[in-house]
């Protein structure tokens, strides 16, 4: 294709060198008749324009001559080569993170430690108590019981009946005293138990899209324009299937984003903004808007946190970080997920904690 080009480019030089050149000598020509005529002497142009007259007539000749013999070089340049075109650059997107691994799962269910940005204390301690008391006394009273008979083979109610002969086991129960655990370690296990019950909404900032119609159609433009020179990007026609395509790619993720419910963890870089004097906005901008080109608002995922109630040994940080963008883990509910048809187009979620 780039030696097509420069025929082409060759062939319009030798055009234009031989119009020239025969310009120049009809030029010259008449100006020598017409100062003739009203001079009557043999030489009646002065030297110097007669010199550049034909100066500039050969330099249009050689150019004529020359230029043949650089075309039949191209031209058995190219029949002994024959050396396929060079692909012009074309817009390729990139497949992102489509999915929740269980490489991610487990790395999100085995967080060694928390450090709270912001938690819901009080909310917290109610969830574990209910999520894990009675299992937690269940295995304590085995333990206690299988001390007690020299065996845990049996179950609770036999071991009661034949080794503590009919003693009254809530007496059992109510001198167990479950250790002191911090609300950073119940959360913690708590987030980890959620997810491995599948329990909780996971990946909900990630991308789940197929782009292998858009690169392919993407592929086609960039093989018209290097077939044939033509570029046709810019047509109306080819924007508006671009468009379609695009939204067609991320439709799968949008829905995904407009059938949120209930408990969900996202990670990622939130940018922080002050909303007003009391609350904090954090602000995940979603990689799906990257394919929305005709969308003005761009997805993201919301989380409004009181001042007030950002931890105090970090508090200092989020005063630093407004304008910037932290990485952080959100735990929470969705209180509004993406709605399109009321032109809604942010997940809103109500914090359990937030951590690093």
């Amino acid at each position: 294709m780039r030696i097509n080009m420069t025929v082409n480019k060759l062939y319009r030089i030798l055009i234009i060198g031989f119009v020239v050149s025969i310009f120049m000598c009809i030029v010259l020509y008449a100006l020598e008749t017409f100062a003739r005529s009203n001079s009557g002497s043999t030489n009646a142009l002065p030297n110097w324009l007669i010199v550049v007259g034909f100066v500039l007539s050969g330099i249009a000749i050689m150019g004529v001559a020359v230029i043949p013999v650089v075309l039949a070089g191209v031209w058995i340049g190219s029949y002994f080569t024959k050396r396929s075109p060079a692909p012009l650059p074309q817009q390729k997107f990139t497949q992102p993170e489509i999915a929740i691994t269980d490489k991610r799962i487990d790395g999100l269910a085995n967080i060694p430690n928390v450090s709270f940005h912001f938690a819901n204390r009080d909310e917290i301690e109610s969830l574990y108590n209910d999520y894990f008391k009675e299992p937690t006394i269940e295995q304590v009273v085995s333990e206690i019981a299988g001390e007690i008979s020299g065996e845990a083979s049996s179950s609770i109610p036999k071991l009661v009946e034949a080794k503590i002969g009919g003693k009254d086991f809530s007496k059992w129960i109510s001198t167990i005293k479950i250790p002191d655990v911090s609300t950073e370690e119940k959360f913690r296990r708590y987030q980890r138990q959620t997810i491995i019950n599948g329990q909780i909404n996971l990946g909900l900032e990630l991308v789940d899209i197929d782009l292998s119609e858009l690169n392919k159609f993407e592929s086609l433009l960039s093989e018209i324009k290097s077939t044939f020179g033509v570029s046709v990007e810019n047509i109306d026609i080819v924007i508006q299937q671009r468009e379609v395509l695009r939204q067609k790619a991320a439709e799968k993720t949008i829905i995904r984003l407009e059938n949120a419910t209930g408990q969900v963890l996202i990670d990622g870089k939130f940018s922080i903004a002050e909303l007003n004097p009391e609350f904090y906005k954090c602000t995940y901008e979603h990689p799906v808007s990257q394919y929305l080109i005709g969308q003005k608002n761009k997805i993201t995922i919301g989380v409004i946190l009181r001042k007030d109630s950002i931890e105090p040994n970090i508090a200092g940080n989020y005063a630093q970080a407004i304008g910037k963008s932290i990485p952080l883990k959100v735990y929470g509910k969705v209180w509004q997920p993406v709605e399109r048809s009321n032109n809604i187009w942010e997940l809103q979620i109500t914090p359990l904690a937030v951590y690093q």
